[in-house]
């Protein structure tokens, strides 16, 4: 299981094989914001020379996540992965702790291997 901690959230995931195609399948848990609204997950495989391969999207449900819930995200590509690829995950959000939100959006990196 590989994982990702921000001062925001917290990600775990499995990647699997199945049928031809591969599977991002996962959880993200709100540890910073009393509320946060609207989150997604984008998912992109570059391979192994950095080209993008495929790119994928979930809209976390529900929409909704209050401090310390978490939800699950399933990404799937209609191939599987190559030897030496890599995924960028983008993940965004509204974040509040009050009247007004803080709209936020992160990037990060995760090897394959």
């Amino acid at each position: 299981m590989k994982q990702y901690s921000n001062f925001d959230v917290k990600m775990t995931w499995d990647i699997k094989n199945i049928d031809r195609k591969t599977v991002v399948d996962g959880y993200i848990k709100n540890i910073r914001y009393a509320i946060m609204e609207d989150l997604e997950i984008w998912v992109v495989l570059l391979d192994s020379n950095g080209k993008t391969v495929c790119r994928g999207v979930d809209l976390i449900l529900p929409r909704r996540l209050d401090k310390d819930e978490s939800a699950p995200f399933k990404i799937e590509f209609p191939i599987v992965v190559p030897h030496g690829a890599k995924l960028v995950f983008t993940y965004k959000y509204t974040g509040c702790d009050g009247a007004d939100g803080t709209d936020w959006m992160q990037s990060f990196e995760s090897c394959m291997d």
